[in-house]
């Protein structure tokens, strides 16, 4: 293999999107977190009152500022206005909305309070890697996954589908998902080489003795009054061997990169020395932490909890019954599908399913499961429209947030109406019969399966020979009917 086939391998192979789409959210998170709290809020009236004098631009601001005049400086009220859209367009990045316009405005902003924060002549570099790892991300297809934006292309998809088709799970790969994370993970070895490259250079092994480093732990403990690092300048041993650890750690961090399993190793000494600089020196560098998300298979510690969650075979998870020629079916099945990571649920397209439903459930009929979704529970409860909704909310962690919007006062009344009236007016690809369907061979049931119960006047299912005046969804034990 030739070295450019290498090269664009080991930058271009497909990669999880997962492992994108998360880094997505803590980087996203946080920032709009550190916006909120110690951001620009803090500082933009202050820096508003600095004279011109004091002004001096870096180019980058120049640039950003060029549709309005290159040398033109932002008024504070120009500055929280554009303060607001950053929270906005975060806001939406974080839960994927519009990501491939929404990421690029994000990280535009982020630039430009960058740049306008060191326009007076204090400059730091403590936030300038978490802000071109914003630039990465907002290059590259982090929206692909755990976003809307993949719900809505997934439901979309689902619709325009001539019949249901099951869609690719979490775990789908793409080309461009590697080399983001890749990139800020050199940049790390970049940041850490020349840290240390810095201290052997211009202090040797001076900078190695422990004195060095009790130095500078009294002299910004004093300086930024931390009484930690007062205290960790008391201990020549100790200061010995934190100078030894952190000159290695920086020297050879690339290791983490080459070989990834030391990772493992690198990443915890980093978070270490992270937090331990921050409350004794007062240097903040935590963000640093959390872009060690770049480093974290993501996709493997979701294959390990969907391995090691306790998962019940097919048999025993509850079963979506759903219309499979309605579009707006499809859509809904793919927009759970979406948010059910662990597979709790089994998803039966009606056509394909009834001869089997038929034979466990006698007393369904066809027609109403194509008005209705139907939920077939491992107990042998059933669920219909609405409250079928509403219990398999229970099954999708994801989506538990919006649970309790189905259990508002008023909701199991007003809730069926309203899906029987949306369920009546959803457009079907066609008039769809257990004779003119075309099924397909399902499993063979087993005996002792879940049993069904016909439909009452409220949705609910009552037990054969009981009346549905006044019934509620009862539970028919297992191996009631064949």
């Amino acid at each position: 293999m030739r070295w450019r086939d290498r090269w664009d391998a080991y930058w271009f192979a497909p990669a999880p999107l997962v492992d994108l789409a998360v880094c997505r959210l803590v980087v996203v998170a946080t920032r709009l977190w550190w916006l909120q709290t110690v951001g620009p809020w803090r500082w933009v009236d202050a820096l508003s009152t600095f004279p011109n004098w004091l002004f001096n631009p870096p180019p980058l601001l120049h640039l950003l500022m060029w549709p309005v005049g290159w040398h033109a400086r932002p008024s504070a009220v120009a500055v929280q206005v554009i303060m607001w859209v950053v929270l906005i367009t975060g806001a939406m990045a974080l839960i994927g909305w519009r990501t491939r316009v929404t990421m690029p405005l994000f990280a535009l902003g982020n630039l430009f309070f960058g740049a306008y924060k060191y326009s007076f002549n204090d400059l730091h570099h403590d936030d300038a890697l978490f802000t071109i790892a914003l630039v990465v991300l907002a290059l590259s297809p982090c929206g692909e996954a755990l976003s809307w934006d993949s719900i809505r292309r997934r439901a979309m998809a689902a619709g325009r589908q001539a019949r249901w088709t099951p869609q690719a799970d979490l775990m789908t790969r793409h080309a461009l998902a590697g080399w983001p994370l890749r990139l800020i993970q050199w940049m790390f070895v970049l940041v850490y080489a020349s840290a240390g490259i810095s201290k052997w250079a211009h202090g040797g092994l001076h900078w190695l003795n422990g004195y060095t480093l009790q130095y500078y732990l009294l002299q910004d403990g004093l300086r930024w009054d931390s009484s930690l690092g007062v205290w960790l300048s008391q201990y020549h041993l100790l200061a010995l061997v934190l100078s030894w650890v952190t000159v290695l750690f920086e020297s050879t961090f690339v290791l983490a990169v080459i070989w990834p399993r030391l990772a493992w190793i690198y990443l915890p000494v980093g978070a270490l020395l992270h937090v331990g600089i921050t409350y004794s020196m007062r240097a903040d560098f935590t963000s640093y932490i959390v872009l060690y998300a770049a480093f974290v298979p993501w996709h493997r510690m979701v294959a390990w909890l969907a391995a090691h969650r306790p998962r019940p075979a097919v048999e025993r998870r509850p079963e979506l019954l759903f219309d499979g020629l309605c579009s707006l079916c499809r859509r809904t099945i793919a927009v759970l599908q979406s948010c059910d990571w662990f597979g709790r649920l089994v998803y039966s397209p009606l056509e394909s399913r009834w001869p089997q439903v038929t034979t466990r459930y006698p007393q369904l009929t066809f027609d109403a499961c194509q008005r209705e979704m139907h939920l077939l529970l491992p107990d042998g409860t059933v669920r219909v429209g609405f409250l079928a909704f509403r219990r398999l909310l229970q099954e999708i962690p994801a989506l538990w947030p919006v649970l309790a919007l189905f259990y508002l006062p008023g909701a199991s009344m007003i809730g069926p109406r309203i899906y029987r009236a949306v369920a009546a007016r959803r457009p079907r690809l066609l008039a769809c019969t257990p004779q003119t369907c075309p099924t397909k061979p399902g499993p063979t049931p087993k005996a002792g399966s879940a049993t069904g119960v016909p439909v009452a006047a409220d949705g609910r299912l009552t037990e054969p020979g009981t009346t549905s005046k006044g019934s509620s969804a009862i539970a028919v034990p297992a191996g009631t009917h064949r």
